[in-house]
């Protein structure tokens, strides 16, 4: 029987009403132990079977942590000792891409912070060659020469090899996957699945939602996009897909996903995905802000009198009669009605009956 010392267990807090400056315990109920635990400062990371976790997904640490691994080697390990320069590329190959792999399981680096960390190395394995220090890279790296495997290039193979099997799982982890998937696609206010169509560029998702910047799930998506990888969902299983029907004419594709990107706040605010939320049931004419702000989806919005800029935006570009709100014929469609596009039909028995004089 194992016994578990909860008074060993660490707390990562992710929450804007939690003030870390005053470290205040917080209380845990284990079953019928209740404990009192110091949640984990923003900037500290908890280690859990060698892998170190934040809360807010910053790699510092563990950035550091690989910087350090790959120069205590060259400091205690190759740099004085009597190896050839075949046991030095084994060694980083086997034993140093290893531990940073293992370490980094749960972040991306860029491609940037893989080269600075490749510098002393190459620095010290052309020194002890006798080389000059602006000797090509391509010497050191080139599979027919010493193929000494860059750390972004094993990253790449590692990366994209164990989110494949994390996305294909059958069981678990394969659940929790698609659920955390399905939270991005809402978050990113997208029609479908990101990892079928991801519309935006990482420098914009770095600007407007910041806090998706050391994602893991979206930083995959991104790494088997710049290198060419693409992703072919089962098309028996809609599921995995997602994808939100019920209208013609998506915004994203209106604006560009640079301007959805920006005014995603909005978007999400007051439910807006597809042109149809906006037009009449015919689909041939904007609606006023007034108009819109009768539609069931709106909720609780209805008292805001402030047109949104998001608003402003569609406005101008897809109407054609500013006096009458006629939109543009490129984004009229078919006069078949298939959905209520959120008006609300009332039941004659409930109208009021005129008084007539």
């Amino acid at each position: 029987m194992y016994v578990i010392n909860k008074d060993k267990s660490e707390l990562l807090l992710r929450s804007k009403n939690y003030d870390f400056g005053k470290k205040e315990k917080i209380n845990i109920n284990f079953g019928d132990k209740k404990i009192s635990i110091f949640p984990v400062p923003k900037e500290n990371s908890i280690r859990i079977l060698g892998v170190w976790f934040n809360a807010y997904d910053d790699r510092k640490f563990v950035l550091n942590q690989c910087k350090n691994d790959i120069l205590n080697l060259i400091t205690n390990t190759l740099r004085r000792k009597v190896i050839t320069d075949k046991q030095t590329a084994y060694i980083f190959n086997s034993i140093i891409l290893s531990r940073i792999e293992y370490r980094s399981q749960v972040m991306i680096f860029t491609e940037k912070e893989c080269n600075q960390m490749m510098v002393p190395y190459r620095r010290m394995f052309k020194n002890k060659l006798k080389f000059a220090s602006t000797a090509p890279n391509s010497i050191v790296e080139n599979n027919l020469i010493y193929n000494i495997r860059s750390i972004w290039a094993n990253q790449i193979q590692a990366k994209i090899n164990n989110f494949f099997i994390q996305i294909n799982d059958r069981g678990l982890l394969g659940d929790i996957m698609r659920i955390r998937i399905i939270d991005i696609q809402n978050k990113l206010w997208l029609d479908k699945s990101p990892l079928v169509d991801m519309p935006y560029q990482k420098k914009e998702i770095n600007v407007f939602l910041p806090k998706f910047k050391n994602n893991f799930i979206i930083n995959n998506i991104f790494l088997m996009k710049e290198n060419n990888v693409s992703i072919e969902l089962d098309k028996l299983d809609i599921s995995n897909l997602n994808k939100i029907i019920g209208g013609h004419e998506l915004i994203i594709n209106i604006i560009t996903p640079k301007v959805y990107i920006k005014y995603l706040k909005q978007l999400r605010k007051y439910k807006l995905m597809f042109l149809d939320q906006l037009t009449t049931l015919k689909g041939d004419y904007f609606l006023t802000f007034w108009q819109f702000k009768q539609r069931r989806f709106v909720g609780n919005l209805r008292s805001s009198n402030i047109t949104p800029k998001i608003f402003s935006i569609l406005n101008d570009i897809t109407i054609e009669d500013k006096y009458t709100n006629l939109l543009k014929p490129r984004y009229r469609y078919s006069n078949v009605i298939n959905n209520l596009k959120g008006y609300e039909l009332i039941s004659p028995n409930e109208c009021k009956k005129k008084q007539f004089i």
